[in-house]
Parts: C-alpha cells; sequence; structure tokens
C-alpha cells in the first residue's frame, strides 16, 4: 500500500498478464476500484480487446462497506478475529486485542 502525505492510499489488488486492478481511497475519503482486463477473453466475452471499470463508494459509505465486508469474511473458516489480525500482521497494521 502506498501513501503519498494524506492525500491517497493506494494498493494493487492484482496484476497479472491480462488484468490489472487496483484500489484507492482520494483525499475526501471516497473508495475507488478500477480494473482493466485486455487479451483474447475479454475481447471473446466483449467482442473489443479492453475493457476498463471503475466502483466508486462515496467516503459517508465506506465504513458501512467495511462491516459488510467483515460480515461476508465472517462464513469462512477461520474464526473472524482471527482472520482480521492475521490479515493485519500481514500488512503491518497495528491493531489491539482484548479478551475477558
Amino acid at each position: 500500500m502506498t501513501q503519498d502525505g494524506n492525500k491517497e492510499l493506494q494498493l494493487v489488488i492484482e496484476k497479472t498478464t491480462g488484468r490489472y486492478i487496483d484500489a484507492s481511497i482520494n483525499a475526501a475519503g471516497s473508495l475507488y476500484i478500477t480494473g482493466v482486463d485486455d487479451g483474447p477473453l475479454t475481447s471473446a466475452f466483449f467482442g473489443k480487446s479492453d475493457y476498463e471499470y471503475c466502483i466508486t463508494i462515496e467516503a459517508q459509505h465506506k465504513d458501512l462497506l467495511l462491516l459488510h465486508l467483515i460480515k461476508a469474511l465472517h462464513g469462512h473458516d477461520a474464526a473472524i478475529t482471527s482472520a482480521l489480525m492475521t490479515i493485519a500482521k500481514e500488512n503491518g497494521i497495528p491493531y489491539s486485542f482484548a479478551s475477558y
């Protein structure tokens, strides 16, 4: 993840031959996910050599999306707290954990 001051955060999600997807949060707090697909499969499916797309989640809705993503993560085999702590550790994101 890169950060340009406090202006933008960006994370490359996928960078493979024929596909590039990234996510960024701009200075106003809005989330953008953009992607480009190109190559023979794109031509076969869309009838053109490349396909570009962008989804925008405005800042005021981003936190609700985060909560729904966490809820979706809960459906996997790992316990939700363990999964979130693993993601945080692997990406150098500080967190605290307490149990009672």
